[in-house]
C-alpha cells in the first residue's frame, strides 16, 4: 500500500480519545489521512458507507452498543480494521473478525506505528470501481495555469499524469494542459465524474479505457492508444470494473 496514502476513519464515543488518536496519526503516521470520525453506530455506518475508507479504527464499547454491530450493518467491508479499546476481553472476537491489530487504550505510539506498518504491507481490499452507467460527463471544468484559465469538457479529458510538482491534463486530439495541482486534489475533484486513479502518477477517465494488457505488470490502453501502467493494488479493481460492463 505504499503508493498512496491510507484513508482512515475513527469510531470512538469519546471525543478525547478520537482527538488523541488523530494527533498520534498526525505526529507519527504521516502516510495516514484521516477522512472522518463518528461517535455512535448510526453515524459511523452512514459515514463509512459514504467515504469507503481503507482503514477503520474501531472502538469496541460504544454508548449505543458494541463496535462489532457496525460491521454487520455496512454495505461493504472493503477496509482493514484496527480495534481500539480499554477492554482486553474482546481480543479473541476481534481476531476472529480478521482484525489487522488490536490496540489497548491509552494507545502506545510505537504500537500504533507497528500497526500502520502492517497496513502498508497489506494489499488494499478490493473496492469496485464505478459501476455502470458512468456518471454524467456533460459538464466542464476550469483549469488554472500560468498562462491563464482554460475551460474544458470533462469528456475531453483522457487522463491526468503527475510530473514533479505539476500535473498534465491530457485531452483528446493529443492536447495537454499543465497545472499546479496535486494528484490527490484531482482525484477528489474528478472521482465523482468517472475518473479513477490507477497508479500514483496516473488518473484515467474510465470512459476512455478500451483494454487492459497483462504485460509489464499490467497496462491500461486508452482510446488514443496511450498505454499507462497500473499498480498492483489497483489491477483487480480494474478487472472488477470490466466485469460490471461485460455482456452476460
Amino acid at each position: 500500500m505504499n503508493t498512496n496514502s491510507i484513508r482512515s476513519f475513527i469510531v470512538d464515543d469519546e471525543t478525547q480519545s478520537r482527538s488523541a488518536l488523530r494527533q498520534e496519526l498526525q505526529l507519527h503516521c504521516t502516510e495516514v489521512e484521516n477522512v472522518g470520525e463518528a461517535g455512535n453506530i448510526p453515524d459511523a455506518v452512514e459515514a463509512i458507507n459514504k467515504l469507503q475508507p481503507d482503514l477503520l479504527f474501531l472502538d469496541i464499547k460504544l454508548r449505543d452498543g458494541l463496535g462489532f454491530e457496525i460491521l454487520d450493518k455496512l454495505e461493504h467491508r472493503n477496509f482493514h480494521i484496527i480495534f481500539t479499546t480499554a477492554y482486553s476481553e474482546y481480543a479473541l472476537k476481534a481476531l476472529k473478525l480478521n482484525a489487522l491489530d488490536y490496540l489497548l487504550k491509552p494507545i502506545d505510539s510505537q504500537e500504533l506505528i507497528q500497526a500502520i506498518a502492517k497496513v502498508m504491507e497489506m494489499p488494499v481490499r478490493n473496492k469496485p470501481m464505478l459501476k455502470q452507467p458512468l456518471p454524467d460527463q456533460s459538464g466542464r471544468i476550469s483549469l488554472n495555469t500560468s498562462e491563464g484559465t482554460f475551460v474544458v469538457a470533462l469528456s475531453d479529458i483522457t487522463h491526468c499524469t503527475a510530473y514533479g510538482n505539476y500535473c498534465f491534463i491530457h485531452l483528446i486530439g493529443n492536447r495537454r494542459i499543465m497545472i499546479t495541482r496535486t494528484m490527490k486534489d484531482l482525484e477528489k475533484q474528478l472521482g465523482e465524474f468517472g475518473f479513477e486513479r490507477i497508479h500514483h502518477s496516473h488518473i484515467v477517465n474510465l470512459s476512455h479505457v478500451v483494454s487492459y494488457k497483462n504485460k509489464d505488470g499490467g497496462t491500461v490502453v486508452l482510446t488514443d492508444d496511450t498505454q499507462l501502467p497500473i499498480s498492483t493494488r489497483k489491477r483487480q479493481n480494474l478487472l472488477t470494473y470490466f466485469d460490471t460492463i461485460s455482456l452476460k
